[in-house]
C-alpha cells in the first residue's frame, strides 16, 4: 500500500489490489491516473494510540494495512495487521 497525497494532504490510498481489481481487470491501460484506481476514504489512528485501538480500526473496515500519523496529520508510518498480533493492551502503533 502506498499513500497519495495532494498539495501536502493525504487523498487516498492505492494497493496491488486497487490496480488488478480497478485498475487491469477492468481493462484501464498502463497511462491510467492513480486517483482514478486509488481507494479514497482512507483511515489512519496517530502513532502513540494503543495497538488495540489500530486493530479495532483495522477490523471495523476490513484492511490489513492502516497509515500511522503524528499529532500534526503527517505520515509517519505503515502498520499491518501482522505488527498487530501479540502486542498487549498497553501497546502503542509502532512505525
Amino acid at each position: 500500500m502506498m499513500p497519495v497525497g495532494e498539495d501536502d494532504r493525504m487523498v487516498g490510498a492505492i494497493s496491488d489490489r486497487d490496480i488488478a481489481v480497478r485498475g487491469i481487470a477492468e481493462g484501464h491501460h498502463g497511462k491510467t491516473k492513480v486517483r482514478e484506481v486509488m481507494s479514497d476514504g482512507i483511515r489512519w489512528a496517530y502513532e502513540d494510540d494503543a495497538i488495540d485501538h489500530a486493530a479495532q480500526i483495522m477490523a471495523e473496515h476490513q484492511i490489513r494495512r492502516l497509515l500511522i500519523v503524528n499529532r500534526d496529520k503527517r505520515l509517519v508510518g505503515i502498520l499491518a495487521l501482522g505488527r498487530c498480533r501479540g502486542q498487549g493492551t498497553q501497546g502503542q502503533a509502532r512505525r
